[in-house]
């Protein structure tokens, strides 16, 4: 489910990557802010693409950034993206309630003692997912219904590789 989208870092300018570097640790700050500290580890490179999709599409003034004390590592500072709460706001929900259904995926799909450990994180997942939910109902919407299409699919043993993957494409659709 996650980890298709990475930067290419050899194809970027050093400032490009800097602000797409900046634009992840704004993310990870915004998920630590409105989900707690642990919703961190919900932090990955596909939702950072999302959020940059997000600011594009939003057009209006150039990205703003500042400087700031990484909450991960306080020793190093970082380039934080300043701006855009709506779509910041968007972006850290998608990733909390992406992981949530990953997770729970993860638990159907594992063995009996592996699945203790998804279990375990169960809870602290569905607390901050109900946040997550209570304030974007939209995005909840798409991915609990591409969560159960996507299930429904894997139950069936779907051999077409285009049918297991239309309940993420219309996940996307819904949420552009």
């Amino acid at each position: 489910m996650f980890g298709y989208v990475r930067p290419q870092k050899s194809e970027l300018l050093v400032r490009e990557f800097e602000e797409y570097r900046g634009v992840y640790c704004a993310l990870c700050s915004r998920l630590g802010k409105e989900y707690g500290f642990a919703a961190r580890l919900a932090l990955n490179y596909d939702c950072t693409f999302y959020l940059t999709v997000l600011l594009s599409l939003a057009g209006g003034e150039r990205l703003r950034f500042s400087r700031g004390r990484c909450a991960v590592n306080p020793l190093k500072t970082c380039v934080f993206f300043r701006g855009s709460e709506r779509e910041l706001s968007a972006a850290a929900a998608a990733a909390v309630l992406l992981s949530y259904f990953k997770l729970r995926d993860d638990i159907a799909d594992s063995p009996f003692w592996k699945g203790l450990l998804y279990r375990a994180l169960l809870p602290a997942a569905a607390h901050a997912r109900r946040r997550a939910a209570k304030k974007h109902p939209e995005i909840d919407g798409a991915v609990s219904r591409m969560a159960e299409k996507q299930a429904e699919i894997e139950r069936s043993g779907c051999p077409s590789v285009d049918r297991c993957a239309e309940p993420t494409a219309e996940m996307l659709a819904e949420l552009f």
